[in-house]
């Protein structure tokens, strides 16, 4: 398992400033060209459609209109597993197995730049939390990332930077620089008490690659019950005590700065099953020791 040193809290600011490689990696791009960070607290009531959308020629077209009648909001691009972690707004085809973790590498350093750039906090959660526990990385057989936040963070950044558009560039190791685009939607229905019919509206925000429509799924943690004191849960139902979840660790997934929950033996066991500590075999993998990493059985890199 990971070192990490503890920060208190559920929102604490981000230890240390961006170091200028950071710095140059993510440009917010708005219609005003600049976010409302001076907007007065009262604007936290806004409903969020009545939000500021994106305005560039590549998203505006795409974006759902959300509805008052708690009807889905994310649409994915099919029911299959192989479909099932595109957004149908941006899928053009599936990325293959070779590929994936490239896409999600940046996924997932672009999204934690912008979070940190803006000092708010989130941390691992579900398979990205198994992943980080093992090597730090997203699992080969992996197909997208899950972070939680809490509600209040959630509404801060569905206020400030909902349906904003983020460009990212990254250089291959051949010299190539490589320019990304990136999309922050919340769902508007976040703020309802549970998920809707067949568990609608699960999902209360996605950072979403604008190429593909491969995403992170972001769910907000709030305190449901007045009969369970301490307890957070998300709309799927998954339950944590307070402090199995704080004070949050400091740590890296995917080379970059983040956050893992306290107790994460305690919550990995509760959601996968003790085993998933120990079992070095799954999904078509096995874990190689010397290699700190889960290799795909027969040593093929595509499937």
């Amino acid at each position: 398992m990971k070192t990490a040193s503890p920060v208190k809290g559920p929102d604490m600011k981000l230890l240390a400033p961006l170091t200028a490689a950071l710095l140059e990696l993510i440009l917010l791009r708005t219609a005003a060209g600049a976010i409302a960070q001076q907007r007065p607290l009262d604007a936290l009531s806004l409903p969020l459609r009545r939000l500021r959308p994106v305005t560039s020629s590549a998203a505006a077209g795409k974006l759902a209109v959300p509805e008052d009648t708690p009807q889905k909001y994310f649409s994915e691009a099919g029911s299959t597993m192989s479909l099932v972690h595109y957004d149908s707004r941006f899928f053009k085809q599936v990325i293959s197995y070779g590929d994936h973790r490239v896409v999600l590498h940046h996924l997932t350093r672009s999204f934690l730049v912008m979070m940190e750039k803006y000092e708010q906090t989130s941390w691992l959660a579900h398979g990205s939390l198994l992943g980080w526990w093992w090597n730090g990385r997203v699992m080969p057989w992996d197909f997208d990332v899950d972070v939680q936040m809490t509600d209040a963070t959630l509404e801060w950044l569905g206020v400030h930077l909902n349906q904003t558009e983020h460009a990212y560039w990254y250089t291959t190791a051949s010299g190539e620089r490589v320019a990304k685009k990136y999309l922050l939607d919340v769902n508007p229905h976040f703020k309802a008490p549970d998920a809707g019919k067949y568990l609608a509206n699960m999902i209360d925000g996605r950072w979403i690659d604008m190429d593909n429509g491969m995403f992170i799924d972001i769910t907000a943690l709030r305190q449901r019950d007045p009969q369970r004191p301490g307890e957070w849960s998300c709309k799927n139902h998954h339950r944590y005590a307070e402090n199995d979840i704080w004070p949050l660790q400091a740590t890296t997934f995917e080379g970059t700065r983040t956050f893992a929950p306290w107790n994460v033996n305690k919550i990995l066991a509760q959601e996968y099953g003790e085993a998933c500590l120990t079992k070095l075999e799954h999904e078509g993998h096995y874990w190689s020791d010397s290699e700190k990493e889960w290799v795909i059985n027969g040593g093929s890199e595509a499937r």
